[in-house]
């Protein structure tokens, strides 16, 4: 991606393009995103947006991203607290799930997944994405076993990748 500079508000010219688009698709819905419509909440042009990112399923492929990169910075601290296992999993899990009717980031994911067939970029981030969410959750599971006062009745498998199409929709 092109260089940028960073504004008095410390944020990048491309994360504040992310951020916008985040907060657009959460107040207006995927459908009213347009490149003019962030151009005009940002102050910027349709052009200046697409010399970062080219098109809008760059753009929102890259908003994903940025907001699954801070989740992974709290999946990470979460795995760190020292919490019981089964309250570290209820965390995980409010992690994962929707905020509400209009999560933006659920709202992208779904989008992309439905585009993943005809675009092997999408393919590759959206397993990228999952990937992190599964290695965390089998951490989080093979530790919680670990630490149990009693050794559980069975040994958590390496499942989350294969269950993953449950509890990704």
């Amino acid at each position: 991606m092109a260089a940028t500079a960073r504004r008095r508000d410390g944020l990048d010219a491309q994360e504040r393009m992310l951020k916008e688009a985040m907060a657009a698709i959460a107040e207006d819905g995927l459908a009213g995103l347009t490149m003019s419509v962030l151009a005009k909440r940002l102050g910027t042009s349709g052009g200046h947006i697409l010399y970062y990112f080219g098109n809008k399923d760059r753009l929102l492929l890259e908003a994903l991203r940025w907001s699954e990169n801070a989740l992974a910075q709290e999946r990470r601290a979460l795995l760190a607290r020292r919490v019981r296992a089964e309250r570290k999993l209820d965390l995980f899990l409010e992690l994962y799930l929707p905020t509400g009717a209009r999560d933006p980031r659920w709202t992208l994911w779904i989008e992309l997944w439905a585009r993943t067939g005809a675009n092997e970029q999408l393919r590759a981030a959206q397993a990228e994405i999952d990937l992190g969410w599964q290695e965390d959750l089998q951490a989080l599971l093979d530790k919680g076993c670990g630490r149990a006062a009693s050794p559980p009745a069975w040994t958590p498998p390496r499942w989350p990748p294969r269950c993953s199409p449950c509890w990704t929709g």
